[in-house]
């Protein structure tokens, strides 16, 4: 088994990358965060305030949230009210690192090329590390009831998530259909039984103290519900979990966290029962930045759009 340590030029937002290191490094290692340079608080300040006067993209906290920290984002060029589109950190990320280009510029670029098509895009904490747990599903669905408040249009939403947020948004678009449009999973946790050993128990702690595939697997672990899935109760042996549900893949060839093990079987459980709409697209890497870096945004853009269009475009 491998193990955690920091690696401070590589890894995105929640993005973790394996060595052989001792086992007391992991949960310093695991939140994944980035080095950074030091800056002071003075000089990013100035530094956001001129960003803020040149870009058209608008960042509103909304305050008072108990999953935390929850921004809308939307260019000032686009009028009237906007499809919603989430945007899920992975671990050891929040909505802050996202903004402040923390782990990575591509994680706020591809946000705001989502604003830039005609979306309202919701980027929260979500609670912290919950790996797509019950209450990371109502934090998801508060965040949708937040946006549709304040200009967000009503219907299914799109859901983009990475990492362990890859993992959350899949498994509430599999148990949620009608509230998904699309789901764009970015180098996504799609076996949560072989995460366990990662963060320090940070998946454990999501689950009540102890992670249960047989229990928690068939609603919180993507592999699970596409190898097997329940409708109302009972098996349908030809259809996955992600019957008829677009989702767009994509994965690192060389990553040792999300393995192309589990993207395999993934893709299996999906392409091998009806109604696959499964897009996956490989990236050369790891689990790290610049694997992240390599995503393309209006690749994702393109495919939002096909499954939820914005005023104008359908």
């Amino acid at each position: 088994m491998h193990h955690l340590t920091r690696h401070p030029a590589s890894h995105p937002a929640g993005h973790l990358r394996p060595t052989a290191h001792r086992r007391t490094t992991c949960a310093a290692a695991a939140a994944g965060l980035l080095a950074a340079p030091v800056v002071t608080t003075a000089t990013a300040g100035r530094a956001e305030a001129r960003r803020r006067r040149r870009s058209p993209f608008r960042w509103v906290d909304v305050q008072g949230q108990e999953q935390g920290t929850v921004y809308l984002v939307s260019d000032r060029r686009v009028r009237g009210r906007r499809p919603v589109v989430l945007y899920h950190h992975g671990f050891g990320a929040t909505a802050d690192t996202v903004r402040r280009r923390t782990h990575t510029p591509a994680e706020r670029r591809l946000v705001e090329r989502l604003a830039a098509a005609g979306y309202l895009v919701v980027v929260s904490d979500f609670g912290g590390d919950l790996w797509g747990n019950d209450l990371d599903h109502a934090y998801l669905d508060q965040a949708v009831e937040i946006a549709r408040t304040r200009g967000g249009l009503g219907g299914p939403v799109a859901l983009v998530g990475s990492s362990m947020g890859g993992a959350a948004v899949l498994s509430y678009a599999a148990l949620h259909r009608e509230r998904a449009a699309a789901v764009v999973a970015l180098m996504p946790a799609l076996d949560l039984d072989a995460m366990r050993w990662l963060g320090d128990g940070s998946l454990d702690r999501a689950f009540d103290g102890s992670y249960d595939d047989r229990v928690d697997g068939p609603r919180h672990s993507p592999l699970v519900i596409a190898e097997r899935p329940v409708a109302s109760g009972i098996r349908l042996p030809w259809t996955s979990g992600y019957t008829d549900l677009p989702v767009q893949l994509w994965f690192g060839t060389e990553d040792r966290i999300v393995t192309p093990d589990s993207v395999a079987a993934f893709t299996s459980a999906v392409r091998t029962r009806v109604g696959d709409r499964l897009e996956t697209v490989a990236l050369p890497g790891g689990h790290q930045r610049r694997t992240y870096d390599a995503i393309r945004p209006r690749r994702v853009v393109r495919f939002v759009q096909r499954h939820l269009p914005t005023p104008g475009t359908a």
